[in-house]
């Protein structure tokens, strides 16, 4: 799967420079790949980019550590396993 397959899969194809600019594009084609519902992907997503826009220092930095958010459980403002469904190596 390419990196444009994988922003297309998981709905977040406008967010493509952002993500580009993080240099961790692999973790976005590993997060497709391994994603078993995907569909509940780009809200989750979205709310965690608005969460790093308001809380944290670096806010584009939501971008590198987004596989390790989601592994983490999910939710990077209260660490909640809501989105377990991802099954990385």
């Amino acid at each position: 799967m390419t990196f444009k397959q994988a922003l297309r899969e998981l709905d977040i194809e406008d967010y493509s420079e952002r993500i580009k600019a993080s240099n961790r594009t692999k973790d976005y084609v590993t997060i497709a790949e391994n994603l078993r519902y995907p569909e509940w992907f780009r809200k989750w997503f979205e709310a965690t980019v608005k969460l790093a826009e308001e809380k944290w220092d670096h806010p584009d930095d939501v971008f590198q550590n987004i596989l390790r958010l989601l592994k983490e459980g999910g939710d990077p403002d209260k660490n909640k396993s809501r989105f377990m469904t991802i099954s990385v190596p």
